[in-house]
């Protein structure tokens, strides 16, 4: 075999299984690469079982390869903020990916997530938070809310001890106050 299908896998099966012993096809000696896995992910964009997960992961190949989001979308069919959405994805904590997957957490919630706690340092525990609330039945929206306050709270908090202490104001926190038997 010197060549393989790029495009047209359902079809293939199909007539596979209708018996036909021969199908029109186009050999296209041009897709091969970073060009093939753009024409897997534009001739898949609009079925139903492509997640949008695999689709990110898709994309970031391409960008592993040079490509721009720019030039994907436009090998893809799609707008640049698209690429750059699934890509966002990608950045999310692996729970958050998880219930993405697992339909628990729809794309667009998961993209107010990952905004909403952008700016929390290394801090997760909003995110972590917000996923097992949307586990645990709490509506998705509501929980990315409540993450968005606690991103807040938790950045004002930084901003508040890290002015105390450029003014040589101690600051007991529980860890020293645990040491000191309070």
């Amino acid at each position: 075999w010197t060549h393989v299908i790029v495009m047209g896998h359902r079809r293939a099966a199909s007539s596979r299984d209708a018996g036909l012993a021969e199908v029109p096809y186009v050999v296209r000696d041009d897709l091969a690469g970073a060009e093939a896995i753009a024409a897997m992910i534009s001739e898949n964009r609009h079925r139903a079982d492509l997640t949008p997960l695999a689709e990110a992961g898709a994309m970031a190949e391409l960008t592993r390869r040079g490509w721009s989001q720019r030039k994907m979308a436009e090998h893809i069919g799609c707008s640049q903020g698209h690429v750059s959405k699934r890509l966002t994805l990608l950045e999310l904590p692996g729970a958050a990916r998880a219930a993405i997957a697992g339909g628990r957490l729809p794309v667009a919630q998961a993209l107010e997530l990952h905004a909403a706690v952008a700016d929390a340092d290394d801090d997760i525990s909003p995110t972590a938070k917000a996923v097992g609330e949307i586990e645990g039945g709490c509506n998705a929206q509501s929980a990315v809310a409540g993450a968005r306050r606690d991103a807040a709270r938790a950045q004002e908090a930084r901003k508040t001890l890290a002015d105390l202490q450029a003014r040589g104001i101690e600051v007991i926190t529980t860890e020293k106050r645990f040491k000191m038997g309070w």
